[in-house]
């Protein structure tokens, strides 16, 4: 194995198991992208021998949601990784390579707040094929070896028969039409197209090609829908309660609740269209009010 070490870039580990959501808790949102939008693969260079894993999380996420990788991320993941549990000949676990990429977009991004979702293959094997349907790009990893070096060459996976060797990572995608799921590799130079079909993801989950679980990323903080009209911002009620506590009380506590409504973009009627100013706030109340009760207009 260690011979093939230059030539073959791989190295992952099965997870340990965390992750930050449970489908069951969250609402997912529908991908901005799909794979076959963007068609973006993050190949893994030569000074990334073992980075297979950030890399398959960058590719669901740039191809999913339009987050682009630049040079400086690229440095940043191939320094941060051994704060996550990366490890020379030993590899990095997938759930740490989610974590590590997730952080850094979390303080890159604030506003959107990615996290990421474990799918049980498996157990979930159903839910795992439908997200794919969903048009999510799915983080995998499996083990591979020559013989899965020689299957993919005509661009296409009809036999699982590596059952041994060394982990990797990469991506599930949809083709766009519903009729293959493919794996989207990240090798530089090896192949001549990346893009991998899978004949039979059922026979492969049959014979449990993969790990056992898979990842995908999303931000729980869509883009806000724009409010139409002008309006007192939480930052003005601050002010007015730092200059009399008894007076505007809760004032920046009701106007973050408009705002939040106003920016969810559901089942919100204005009835008002000027929101500025204390008498602002006193519309805003009004609003919510009729919104709490169910009295918006149909």
């Amino acid at each position: 194995m260690n011979e093939n070490r230059e030539i073959y870039f791989w190295w992952a580990q099965d997870s340990n198991y965390e992750y930050d959501v449970a489908g069951a808790f969250i609402t997912r949102p529908k991908p901005l992208y799909v794979f076959a939008d963007k068609k973006i693969q993050y190949n893994q260079h030569t000074n990334d021998p073992e980075g297979c894993t950030w890399y398959a999380v960058m590719t669901c996420i740039t191809n999913n949601w339009d987050i682009i990788r630049t040079t400086a991320d690229f440095d940043y993941m191939r320094k941060t990784a051994p704060l996550y549990w990366r490890k020379a000949w030993f590899g990095m676990e997938l759930s740490k390579a989610g974590d590590m990429v997730v952080d850094y977009l979390n303080r890159k991004y604030p506003w959107q707040w990615r996290t990421k979702e474990q799918i049980r293959n498996y157990d979930d094997k159903d839910i795992l094929k439908s997200i794919i349907h969903e048009w999510y790009c799915v983080q995998m990893w499996s083990p591979i070896n020559s013989v899965y070096m020689i299957e993919i060459k005509d661009w296409v996976v009809n036999n699982p028969r590596w059952k041994d060797w060394t982990g990797h990572s990469r991506t599930f995608a949809e083709s766009g039409s519903h009729i293959w799921e493919e794996i989207v590799e990240n090798f530089v130079g090896i192949l001549p197209y990346n893009v991998i079909d899978i004949k039979d993801l059922d026979n492969l989950l049959a014979v449990k090609q993969f790990f056992y679980n898979s990842f995908i990323y999303y931000p729980t903080h869509m883009p806000e829908t724009p409010i139409k009209y002008p309006y007192m911002s939480i930052e003005t009620a601050q002010v007015y309660e730092k200059k009399d506590p008894v007076l505007y009380k809760n004032l920046s506590e009701t106007v973050r609740a408009w705002v939040d409504l106003a920016h969810a973009g559901k089942d919100v009627y204005y009835n008002f269209v000027n929101f500025e100013g204390i008498s602002g706030v006193d519309k805003m109340i009004i609003n919510l009010d009729k919104y709490r009760s169910g009295e918006l207009p149909t």
